[in-house]
């Protein structure tokens, strides 16, 4: 890169595009991955039906490996290079906020996702044109017990939203990765493949599916993208951009000083989608479940986050802090983040039962508040079992925490497998399984609030309470 037409660019976007250029292994994977999208599709030319969905097939999964694991995984690795030596004078010497270090890594990433994305558009475009529509498959080569044959029927402009929709996952996968950059390195790749697994199961269950198969004319993308029109697409793109800042904030602390506050943005940013819902109230009504659904989840995943992620909790921390706000909610530690979280959870839903005021009923606000309080409670019990165990500062206290939780509703699950949650309130409020209030039997098919719920909903309550209390008095500075 010129030395003088750097001077233009952030320093840290710089610095991250003149590493990755030195990045050999990186280089070498983007050249593989190149030569192999050529090599299919130019052997796909050779074919009568131009390669028909084989090819297609076989390019949109290399378009995959790069966009969602050999480019983001390069931006984690990045970040993690550099937490490991924070140390050093680049890191103590920089006039570069924590702040700018991570969004110019991740604008790099993001131009090199771009810079691959064109090139795989060239190739995508040389591969529409020379394919032969409709192109004919047997389905015994795909699923046994078919017979016949069936049109694909995929217009052009299907698969291009197809392939924005690769790249825009792409997007939103530099951040995670950059996120899981402050795990330790075997964690972060076992947390990346389990991700992107699961971001790959979820494309393939969406368009790939068995009525593609058996079904003439069926329109895969085309349904999918019937659910994201007007509102609804907006509500999604916005959703995702909060995701997308929050991973970002997330990972700062890689790079911040220790007095550094990197709590408050974070639990601002938690409450973003609930405080879009009065107008997905107003726009969409149809729309508002869902939204705070997401609400409900995405403040419980940052806001845990931020109290398991490494972060320093200093006296320092209290004189830089807004005015008015209580300086409690705004400042690091275990116990500010746990309190945060539970305000969080029941503004949600105290939220939701103020747009929903007439429609609703004291009963179905009983169940919601039960379901998250007993959310509540396991999560607030793996942290602080987690917290026992590991050392505030321990990378890899996310992970724990995970095994802890995953441990936790095993167990419940399998109490109630055995049906002793069936007849007792007090299982029935604590057991640890994230069960809909129709699977709890004592309260099922009755309408009003019965003593039971109102049991529950107190035993619940006094349990995450004596939780919350115990993770302040552990997060208290000496």
């Amino acid at each position: 890169m010129n030395k003088y037409f750097s001077d233009y660019f952030p320093p840290a976007l710089v610095r991250d595009l003149r590493r990755s250029l030195r990045t050999r292994g990186y280089l070498v994977m983007l050249a593989l991955a190149l030569l192999a999208a050529v090599w299919v599709q130019y052997a796909a030319t050779q074919e009568q039906d131009g390669g028909g969905v084989t090819s297609s097939i076989e390019l949109l999964l290399i378009a995959m490996v790069l966009m969602w694991g050999v480019i983001p995984n390069r931006a984690g690795a990045s970040v993690s290079a550099d937490a490991k030596v924070k140390g050093t004078n680049f890191m103590m010497l920089t006039p570069l906020t924590s702040r700018q270090i991570v969004w110019g890594t991740w604008v790099s990433a993001f131009f090199q996702l771009l810079l691959v994305a064109g090139v795989g558009a060239l190739i995508t475009w040389w591969h529409l044109s020379t394919e032969t529509p409709p192109a004919m498959l047997n389905p015994n080569e795909l699923a046994s017990g078919l017979a016949g044959e069936v049109t694909r029927t995929l217009t052009i402009q299907q698969k291009w939203a197809i392939y924005g929709l690769v790249v825009a996952v792409g997007v939103i996968m530099i951040a995670v990765f950059m996120f899981l950059a402050q795990l330790s390195r075997f964690f972060r790749l076992a947390v990346g493949a389990m991700v992107l697994l699961a971001v790959f199961v979820w494309f393939t269950e969406t368009f790939i599916t068995a009525e593609w198969i058996t079904e003439e004319n069926y329109d895969p993308i085309g349904e999918f993208l019937a659910g994201y029109v007007g509102a609804s697409l907006l509500l999604r793109v916005i959703n995702a951009l909060i995701f997308l800042v929050a991973l970002l904030e997330l990972a700062r602390r890689s790079y911040a000083a220790p007095a550094e506050n990197c709590s408050r943005a974070v639990r601002i940013i938690s409450l973003l989608p609930l405080a879009i819902s009065p107008v997905v109230y107003g726009v969409a009504p149809n729309l508002l479940e869902e939204q705070m659904e997401v609400a409900l989840l995405f403040a419980l995943f940052v806001n845990m986050s931020d109290a398991l992620l490494p972060t320093y909790s200093l006296a320092a921390h209290d004189k830089r802090v807004w005015p008015v706000l209580p300086a409690y909610l705004q400042v690091p530690g275990i116990g500010q983040a746990a309190f945060f979280t539970v305000l969080s959870m029941l503004l949600c839903v105290g939220v939701l039962w103020g747009l929903n005021n007439g429609e609703g009923s004291p009963r179905e606000l009983a169940e919601r508040s039960l379901s998250v309080l007993r959310a509540l409670y396991v999560m607030l019990f793996a942290l602080f079992l987690t917290d026992l165990m590991c050392k505030r500062t321990n990378v890899n206290r996310p992970i724990v925490c995970g095994v802890i939780f995953l441990a936790l509703n095993m167990v419940g699950g399998a109490i109630m497998v055995v049906g002793f949650s069936n007849s007792n309130v007090f299982a029935q409020s604590i057991l640890p399984v994230l069960a809909t209030p129709e699977q709890i039997v004592v309260w099922k098919n009755v309408h009003e609030i019965t003593p039971e719920l109102i049991a529950a909903l107190s035993i619940s309550g006094v349990c995450v309470l004596v939780l919350l209390l115990l993770l302040m008095w552990r997060g208290r500075r000496a």
